[in-house]
């Protein structure tokens, strides 16, 4: 423990360089390569999206030096993912045109039985198992993280404040972590329901665009802390961020809009438009009281 830093609120900053970028390229890799990649390019082509880099961010507290790790932890991984994804993603619809992969298996798995290579294939779906457990890891992680934080932020006295704002001897939130695990259990039960099933997809439909507009509002949050005085001058800064900015903002908006053209991702799209202004209102009421309150 020598080497390691105790945060205030008892997490341990012991994160490397290689343990922050597995869970990055595992959330985003793992999930959207091997896993969504059939079903998203089936649906929406040549743009896929990249949920799970944020994972990147959510290691912040809990790296050994933040302002070195996860700055070149962020520029690995988008090379590694310009690599494995997007290059493979290339040479995969030089093979086969994107409207013809089928969702029901990985891509890469379909390119290989398509060269007549079965054994490989059947490697490659080993392959894709490996990726959903890795996929999995970087999920539990973040979704631990977030329910400690959410607990952490609560009324004195609430469930959440009592039961979850709780870290292990070891310095991580295993409260969080054992909720998150048990919520992942329930999947394989579903799987025996096809109603279960249906509800889940068009469930995971909408928060997979969901991402979209957290994107988004991730944007814009960034544009407001670059004109607030806790903005660091010497951080990691968004290269041309003038520029960079809102053409990223305007990218993901087309690619939200896009959505609503595809006769799939409708429901999915208008769903996450419903919850954003749903959530958006309550928080939004919910800080008007605190101020007249206070």
């Amino acid at each position: 423990m020598a080497d390691k830093i105790e945060n205030r609120d008892g997490t341990i900053r012991s994160l490397s360089n290689r343990h922050v970028q597995m869970i990055a390229i595992g959330g985003t890799i793992g999930t959207g390569l091997f896993l969504g990649a059939g079903t998203t390019i089936s649906a929406t082509g040549p743009s896929v999206v990249f949920a799970g880099i944020e994972f990147v961010t959510i290691t912040i507290g809990e790296a050994k030096d933040p302002q070195h790790v996860i700055k070149k932890a962020v520029n690995e991984t988008l090379l590694r993912i310009l690599l494995f994804y997007i290059a493979t993603l290339v040479v995969i619809m030089c093979v086969i045109p994107w409207w013809t992969i089928s969702a029901s298996s990985s891509p890469f798995v379909q390119v290989f039985q398509i060269a007549g290579f079965n054994a490989v294939a059947s490697v490659f779906n080993f392959i894709v198992l490996t990726a959903a457990a890795s996929a999995l890891n970087s999920c539990i992680f973040s979704s631990g993280r977030h329910l400690f934080q959410l607990a952490e932020e609560a009324p004195k006295g609430s469930f959440l404040k009592k039961h979850f704002a709780k870290i292990s001897p070891n310095g991580v939130p295993a409260r969080g972590l054992l909720v998150s695990v048990c919520f992942v259990l329930i999947a394989p039960a579903l799987s025996f329901s096809s109603a279960a099933i249906e509800v889940f997809s068009k469930v995971a439909g909408a928060t997979s665009d969901m991402f979209i507009l957290v994107y988004v509002l991730a944007l814009l949050a960034h544009r407001k802390y670059r004109q607030s005085s806790d903005f660091m001058e010497d951080g990691f800064k968004m290269p041309l961020y003038q520029v960079a900015s809102p053409l990223t903002i305007l990218f993901f908006l087309i690619i939200f809009f896009s959505l609503f053209f595809i006769p799939n991702d409708v429901f999915g799209a208008t769903l996450s438009v419903l919850w954003t202004l749903f959530f958006g209102s309550w928080c939004w009421i919910r800080e008007r009281r605190k101020k007249v309150n206070s």
